[in-house]
């Protein structure tokens, strides 16, 4: 099977406001929306960076690619993951910012369901 080279998807991209915009990760306060910015879905193509001329650079193209391999085999192991894959992370944002701190809040573990296709 072969896939394309580039693909076009929808990205939301957030209007331009003169109020700083709010996104809550928690409840909000009473009274309060969720989001206060407004977005504008707008059709970006994406194409295969690895099959780029150059790389993909982290002050040109706003992030990069890297060969990262993990200490850890489950990722349905929580405390694993946050003992071991928090600090493979960490210090791969480091290395690739140049970075002096760099640290780790959160993680999802997404999964495919049985019925999907691969």
């Amino acid at each position: 099977m072969t896939t394309p080279s580039t693909v076009t998807a929808g990205l939301n991209y957030l209007q331009p406001s003169a109020l700083r915009p709010v996104s809550y990760a928690f409840e909000p306060p009473p009274g309060t929306p969720w989001e206060s910015g407004s977005y504008a879905l707008r059709p970006v193509p994406i194409a295969d960076a690895r099959a780029a001329a150059a790389p993909p650079d982290i002050e040109r193209e706003g992030f990069v690619l890297r060969d990262a391999p993990t200490a850890v085999r489950d990722f349905l192991d929580d405390a694993r993951v946050t003992a071991v894959y928090h600090r493979e992370v960490a210090e791969l944002a480091l290395a690739v910012t140049g970075g002096t701190r760099a640290h780790v809040f959160d993680h999802l573990v997404r999964r495919r369901e049985a019925t999907a296709p691969r």
